[in-house]
């Protein structure tokens, strides 16, 4: 039989060993698995980061690329409306990945005497003991310092050996981190400097060629000044009014024969200045013949010129227009026009006396001449009123007469002309002989005095000689507005269109209501301007 000592040294041998032997089995088994997991999970996840730096650097490369064809559209808007933006906001890659997760042995599994220990906990009574006696406390507290001690040592070089492969792999898989991460930089660095460098040169051309600029939204730019028409350098203005005038004078109505006048001035900015070219005049007859083509004017001050034309002792009447032309300065021309009337033969026309004054039936001896060059037929119109104000026609006058007269040149005629009066009065007789545009009068007041004979309201007039008449002849061929059935649609018609205005129907001349409503308005007289003229 084995002593106590002895025997407790054995079994503190053979339990050593046993921890031992198990104690390496088991970290050696999970050093192996710990330093196996880490090097496949770090190999892993630097592949892994490879490859998504891999990804990245692919992805950026093309977007990059197929940005940078369309950055040239877009980049003026696209870069300055985004938010404020820096590079810090985007982080430190490798702090980034290492602050993920932090990794400790204990918090990964990690070993020490206690997870060791406390995985399955052992005690010296799970053994049989065969024989012998208990150990003593000094024996239990020496075996268990050998125990520790042994344990110590192979645990301090189980984890020492853990550490250097853990220590290694994690080096290694930094290296490879860190080697991809400087390859991926690199290899963006250049794909950015590419891009940058083409965008340098495609820039320019695509900013100036964009099809919407002005100064101030970016359409035409050279264009848009220089088609404005007026610049100057000290108000910095633009204007599309020339500081360039020209007025011409404005010549009434002389008689065929006579002389036509014209004035021309040129201003600059409010002075007379002299045009650069002498102005010319080009002179068109009523029926727009050119009986004067760009004629030379004549000089008499500076920025003045004047023209003279006497016109022919024949020249139609009517109105006509003279055209100014004046080069003011090199490619400016401005234009100018005067029109004027001309007249071939002015009439007088003399009220001579009212012959006859005892009513209902009135008589005036008047004497018309012509003093023109030529033949006319004039057209006169004579009335009786009862104001020195009142003209001729209106529709107020208390008679009213039309008629027309050819004239040689330089001849008189003279004629009686008759108007109804119904009441004895004061009264005013009138007469108008047009020619052209102009026309001549004259007036004579009388007394009217009661006759024995009373009469109905006048439905008419007459006059001798070439006298006239509200009433036509007696004939159904009249034209629409031809109220005195002359062929002709003129100023007699409107003469007696106005001596029925307003009046009450049944109408003497049964040609004066012109659409049938029983009226004489302003509905018969735009149609009386709408066959003006007419044959």
């Amino acid at each position: 039989m084995l002593t106590a000592s002895t025997s407790l040294g054995s079994s503190i041998s053979g339990i050593a060993s046993t921890v031992n032997s198990n104690t390496d089995s088991a970290i050696l088994t999970a050093s192996t698995s710990i330093g196996s997991q880490i090097a496949a999970g770090t190999a892993t996840n630097a592949s892994n980061i490879t490859s998504a730096i891999s990804s990245i650097n692919s992805n950026t490369n093309a977007t990059i690329l197929t940005a940078s064809s369309s950055l040239a559209a877009t980049i003026p808007t696209a870069v300055w409306s985004s938010a404020s933006r820096s590079l810090t906001t985007f982080g430190t890659l490798v702090s980034d990945i290492w602050a993920n997760g932090t990794r400790t042995l204990t918090s990964s599994g990690g070993i020490s005497a206690a997870d060791v220990w406390s995985y399955a906990t052992r005690n010296l009574t799970d053994g049989t003991l065969t024989s012998g006696s208990l150990a003593t406390l000094s024996d239990l507290t020496t075996a268990s310092s050998s125990l520790a001690a042994v344990i110590n040592a192979n645990t301090n070089t189980q984890t020492s050996g853990i550490t250097t492969a853990v220590n290694a792999n994690t080096n290694s898989a930094s290296s490879s981190i860190a080697a991809a991460i400087s390859a991926g930089t690199a290899s963006t660095a250049s794909t950015i400097t590419t891009a940058s460098s083409s965008l340098f040169a495609s820039l320019p051309a695509a900013i100036w060629s964009s099809s919407v600029r002005t100064l101030t939204s970016m359409s035409s730019i050279a264009s848009d000044i220089w088609n404005a028409t007026t610049r100057t350098l000290t108000s910095l203005t633009l204007s599309s009014q020339s500081p360039w005038t020209v007025s011409s004078s404005d010549f009434g109505t002389i008689t065929a024969g006579s002389n036509y006048l014209a004035t021309l001035t040129t201003v600059y900015n409010g002075t007379l200045t002299d045009s650069l070219n002498t102005p010319t005049v080009t002179i068109y007859d009523p029926s727009r013949n050119v009986i004067a083509n760009g004629v030379a004017m004549t000089r008499t001050d500076v920025g003045t010129y004047t023209y003279s034309y006497t016109t022919a002792g024949n020249a139609p009447a009517g109105t006509w227009e003279t055209v100014f032309s004046a080069t003011v300065e090199s490619g400016k021309t401005l234009p100018g026009n005067d029109y004027w009337t001309v007249v071939t033969a002015p009439a007088q026309v003399i009220v001579n006396s009212i012959s006859d004054t005892v009513t209902p039936e009135i008589a005036a001896n008047v004497t018309i001449t012509n003093e023109g060059l030529t033949g006319y037929e004039y057209q006169y119109e004579w009335c009786v009123v009862s104001s020195s104000n009142n003209t001729c026609g209106g529709g107020d006058d208390v008679f009213h007469g039309t008629a027309a007269k050819y004239i040689n040149s330089g001849e008189d005629f003279n004629t009686t002309l008759t108007a109804l009066v119904p009441d004895a009065g004061n009264y005013y007789f009138k007469m108008i002989v047009y020619f052209g545009t102009d026309s001549s009068g004259a007036s004579r007041s009388f007394t009217a005095t009661a006759g024995n004979v009373v009469v109905d309201p006048p439905s008419g007039g007459g006059g001798g000689g070439g006298g006239g008449s509200s009433s036509p002849p007696a004939t159904d061929n009249c034209r629409r507005a031809d109220f005195n059935c002359d062929d002709k649609i003129n100023s007699i018609d409107f003469s007696i269109l106005l001596y029925f205005w307003k009046t009450i129907s049944p109408f003497s001349n049964k040609y004066v209501d012109i659409n049938k409503d029983a009226k004489i308005d302003s509905v018969d007289f735009s149609i009386l301007l709408y066959e003006w003229g007419k044959k």
